[in-house]
């Protein structure tokens, strides 16, 4: 609009079947667990940040974890919009991550898929056809109950048998350094052996989740051998409905909290909407070449809302003194960014104690406030 930026940032549009299904919600399971569901966020930014480099759990950001498809697709289970409206949502999301230049792979994206599936229970037919059906079954199994140091023997078995590994089985009565070990002998077989790659991926993450407690730990492991199976990160996050709440809640320097907060976050979908933009107008706009357009890439971040409820961040080209937090940058920085509550955008705390100091400078040599006051007026 005129003077006024995208339309969708000043009122929400959608069509009938979207409005339906938001005020006739499907119930959700998210809520019981969201300890899984936080640890899918947390890994798929752990996954596209190892690509490039290590990254430990305490520098997850916020800005990143909201850039993330799981972060969307939990949303959106939340919201009540059902699973068959996942793959929906992912397409768009993989479609506006292409038009600003960002794209993900598409097995990323297919693997984020098939582990919040998995997690909430999802067996929907492209679940049981393609690859990761052990994962997907294991899990289920995980989540209703099953003892994880059985289901680790049943998986590891056959591939320690492989292996020549015929102790995998006593991995209850293993110390921690035991399991350590084991794991350091069966991983190099894991990531490059034969089977789905998915399946591989289920077992790496199902063996150093049992190596030893504790997300942070568990992650650090990982890190040295998910290089050719990152999925792994994606199953080991799923893992984390069998650790007590409280701990993945508490996992990268509490971002866990925030997390949660954001995802069972309770919203009326004929409210304003909280986004820059909406992902069908940015596309229309950048088709368009329009001045809004480039006005909203000029912005560090830009908060799209890729379905009705449900925003996703992209970086523009805009820069910031403390570094982007996207998931393609090079490296994310540590927490300690809040929301803005004016305008909707991520800035840090630091950055809105410069503008603070900035203002008190120019009001201390302003002349206006030196001159038209009586005792601050000079003698001549």
């Amino acid at each position: 609009m005129r003077g006024m930026g995208p339309l969708t940032s000043q009122v929400r549009i959608m069509t009938p079947a979207q409005l339906q299904a938001l005020l006739d919600p499907e119930p959700s399971d998210i809520r019981g667990l969201i300890g899984g569901a936080v640890g899918i966020v947390i890994c798929e930014v752990l996954m596209h940040a190892h690509a490039r480099q290590s990254l430990p759990l305490v520098s997850v950001s916020t800005a990143a974890i909201r850039s993330t498809l799981s972060f969307a697709l939990l949303r959106a289970l939340h919201v009540g919009l059902g699973r068959q409206h996942l793959e929906e949502i992912a397409g768009t999301f993989e479609r506006l991550r292409r038009e600003m230049n960002r794209p993900i792979p598409r097995q990323s994206i297919e693997a984020i898929l098939r582990v919040v599936g998995s997690l909430v229970g999802a067996q929907a037919a492209e679940n049981r056809t393609t690859t990761g059906i052990e994962g997907c079954d294991r899990l289920l199994q995980i989540r209703n109950g099953a003892d994880v140091y059985e289901i680790a023997r049943e998986v590891l078995t056959g591939s320690g048998d492989l292996l020549g590994l015929r102790h995998v089985g006593n991995l209850r009565e293993m110390t921690a350094e035991e399991r350590v070990k084991l794991l350091d002998e069966m991983a190099p077989s894991l990531s490059n052996g034969f089977g789905s790659s998915s399946d591989r991926a289920f077992a790496l993450a199902l063996a150093t989740f049992v190596c030893r407690p504790g997300f942070e730990q568990q992650a650090g492991l990982l890190a040295e051998y998910a290089r050719q199976l990152p999925e792994a990160w994606l199953w080991l996050g799923a893992l984390q409905t069998r650790t007590p709440v409280g701990e993945v809640l508490a996992g990268g320097d509490a971002s866990g909290w925030w997390i949660a907060r954001e995802v069972l976050r309770s919203e009326d979908p004929l409210s304003p909407p909280r986004a820059d933009v909406s992902a069908a107008e940015l596309s229309v706009m950048l088709r368009g070449k329009s001045r809004y357009a480039g006005r909203l890439l000029a912005r560090a971040r830009i908060d799209v809302e890729i379905s009705p409820l449900i925003t996703v961040l992209i970086r523009g080209i805009g820069r910031e003194d403390y570094s982007d937090a996207e998931l393609d940058q090079q490296r994310l920085p540590t927490p300690g960014v809040e929301l803005n509550k004016r305008d909707g955008s991520i800035s840090s705390i630091e950055d809105a104690l410069k503008d603070v100091m900035q203002m008190l400078r120019q009001h201390r040599v302003s002349p206006t406030s030196s001159e038209t006051s009586p005792r601050g007026r000079k003698r001549k």
